[in-house]
């Protein structure tokens, strides 16, 4: 059977050996992590601000229950980057995307942004896109693909 045209590959299969996983968490990743808690925090001010210039108490709710959400999803993938998680440095990488596009676009709103809540909004993408380099950079890029 040797000369089997159709016989299968004799080939040795096997799975990708695995990288051994850091021990220590990369300081650029601890640092980063650090920035996405101070921009976090950043957020609190910023909604205090949003909901000052808004008149409906209907659309006061709105705005706090849906900051709420979006804040316990951004606090969740930032405890989570910190152990490891792939997925969540997605997720913030996402989110980011998001904050972006939303402190750029023109609003509707007819009432003045004070300069402060601009400074805050542009510090708090500066602190965001610091803080995904150092996830997205090595080493902390190979620790993330380690714990995969």
């Amino acid at each position: 059977m040797k000369d089997n045209p159709y016989a299968a590959p004799n080939a040795a299969v096997a799975d990708r050996p695995r990288t051994p996983l850091a021990v220590e968490r990369p300081r650029q990743v601890t640092i980063a992590v650090v920035l996405l808690w101070l921009d976090f925090l950043i957020a609190l001010p910023l909604l205090y601000q949003s909901i000052q210039r808004e008149p409906d108490v209907e659309l006061v709710v709105m705005i706090l229950v849906a900051t709420g959400f979006f804040l316990a999803i951004f606090a969740t993938s930032i405890v989570f980057a910190y152990r490891g998680r792939n997925w969540a440095r997605i997720v913030l990488l996402v989110f980011v995307f998001l904050t972006a596009i939303a402190v750029f676009l023109p609003s509707e709103d007819d009432t003045p942004v004070e300069l402060f809540e601009i400074v805050l909004d542009y510090l708090s993408i500066v602190l965001e896109l610091a803080a995904l380099y150092l996830l997205f950079t090595k080493p902390g890029a190979l620790w993330f693909r380690a714990e995969e």
